[in-house]
């Protein structure tokens, strides 16, 4: 039978007072509307209105999102555990020009900055229009401020762009889209074998309002965005995805926001058509008889009969539209609606430097085990098994048995700076990872950092499985 959580059983996973501030209390309660409303959505690729049941690539991480009542609680359980524990916040770095700026501050910590892409700039227009590389001496170069401006006085940014520059034929920006007062420009992405993280500039004719940010971190903030998503290898791009992710940035100055926001794979790879014309049609029926529609019952033994997964190729083609914002200030919420389309598909090209897959396909007799592990110089993502019952979560240390800080998912690390030239992983199931991760922050003290030493301690005393890999 699936394991459902409660309200009071989700504070207590989680570990902390968290009604003590009212910033985390409007975060938990849109998580549990999240969960509880939009299974299938919230962030991992569900279509169309967000109906479907989000696809996993191995058998344990469906059974994890089973486990937890949906898909969504995955991702929004990791990113509350950091809020409820500051002192995990400050491990949490934002991602060249906007991404090689905020390095350090992403939650992986960081890409390497040579596997960057430029999307504008004078670099990218001249990569897009055939030109000769931009003269060095031409104005509109930017100065050391980062700022520039031509021979006009036009200021240019940091991109050192003029005006006119990156354009389309018709005037319009390549990757810059404005409506509702704010003008959002996509300036660069790494893509590795697991994600594209692109960077993002937000920019308000109107000064932001104050941004509410984690307990501890004032300079974090983030906003989250709804898309509309289109994929060339979903059937020509035919199908589109509705999306909700995180920007984790900072506010540059009162009129600008940057940030980036990590697409995972495993959220766009989802093939859910049969199950969204059964649910639709499901619908139909019941509205017909005056009934209301239960939905459709999704289990370990019927999901492939659902649900099947595209295969992601090494260069494909992204199209993107940004249809709403929302931030947390205090006294409210910022929204945003409206409709940024951006004029270009963004080429994607996986970077296949120092990233590999490691098959594994191991458990012990109760089910606990590990399926794979991906690798790439900025994230780990382990693929864990474990009983159809169960609700499984991963830990993994590093070569110095340092603890990789955890994504916003469950099952994905951040691994830039770190040695990851053997890696342990643990699983444990959900309520004794939890319970480990507390006792080690709480033993941190007053330093609010984890006891370390305490961590490795209990996951070696009460994990399910352990295995250590060399990639």
């Amino acid at each position: 039978m699936e394991r459902r959580y409660t309200d009071a059983e989700l504070r207590e996973i989680l570990g902390a007072d968290l009604a003590a501030d009212p910033l985390v209390e409007r975060k938990i309660q849109d998580a549990y509307d999240e969960i509880r409303g939009r299974a299938g959505r919230g962030g991992h690729g569900g279509r169309r209105g967000g109906r479907g049941y989000a696809g996993r690539t191995s058998t344990v991480r469906r059974r994890t999102a089973a486990g937890l009542g949906s898909a969504a609680a995955v991702f929004l359980l990791a990113l509350l555990f950091c809020v409820a524990n500051p002192s995990l916040a400050r491990e949490l770095p934002v991602v060249g020009s906007v991404i090689g700026r905020l390095q350090g501050w992403f939650i992986y910590g960081g890409v390497p900055e040579e596997q960057i892409v430029p999307l504008e700039g004078e670099e990218r227009t001249a990569e897009i229009n055939g030109d000769d590389a931009a003269d060095e001496d031409a104005p509109g170069q930017p100065t050391a401020g980062g700022d520039s401006a031509d021979e006009d006085g036009q200021k240019t940014g940091a991109t050192g762009k003029k005006a006119g520059q990156g354009e389309a034929s018709d005037g319009t920006s390549r990757y810059r889209a404005e409506d509702q007062g704010l003008t959002v420009t996509l300036s660069e992405y790494y893509a590795s074998n697991q994600s594209i993280m692109i960077g993002v500039r937000v920019e308000s004719e109107e000064p932001f309002p104050a941004f509410a940010s984690m307990q501890a971190e004032p300079h974090r903030q983030i906003l989250t965005v709804w898309t509309e998503e289109r994929y060339d290898f979903r059937d020509a791009g035919d199908e589109q995805i509705n999306g909700v992710w995180q920007i984790e940035g900072r506010l540059a100055d009162a009129h600008t926001f940057e940030g980036i926001m990590r697409i995972d794979y495993d959220s766009i790879r989802l093939d859910s058509r049969k199950y969204d014309q059964a649910y639709a049609e499901g619908e139909a029926e019941a509205a017909a008889r005056g009934e209301r529609f239960e939905g459709i019952e999704v289990t370990e033994a019927n999901y492939d009969d659902w649900f099947e997964q595209y295969e992601i190729p090494e260069e494909f083609r992204m199209e993107l539209a940004i249809i709403g914002f929302k931030g947390y200030v205090e006294g409210g919420d910022y929204k945003v609606t409206g409709r940024w389309k951006f004029t270009d598909p963004i080429e994607i090209k996986q970077n296949g430097e120092g990233t590999s897959e490691l098959r594994i396909d191991e458990t012990d007799a109760a089910g606990w085990g590990l399926e794979s592990v991906e690798i790439s110089p900025g994230e780990v993502t382990v693929h864990i098994l474990c009983p159809p019952e169960e609700a499984g979560w991963a830990a993994v240390l590093d070569r110095n048995g340092r603890p990789l800080t955890s994504g916003v998912k469950a099952d994905q690390f951040g691994a830039y700076g770190r040695d990851i030239s053997a890696l342990t992983v643990y699983v444990c199931d959900f309520e004794t990872w939890t319970d480990i991760k507390s006792e080690a922050y709480r033993a941190g003290g007053e330093s609010g950092g984890m006891d370390e030493a305490l961590y490795r301690q209990l996951l070696e005393e009460r994990a399910r499985y352990k295995k250590v890999i060399e990639p």
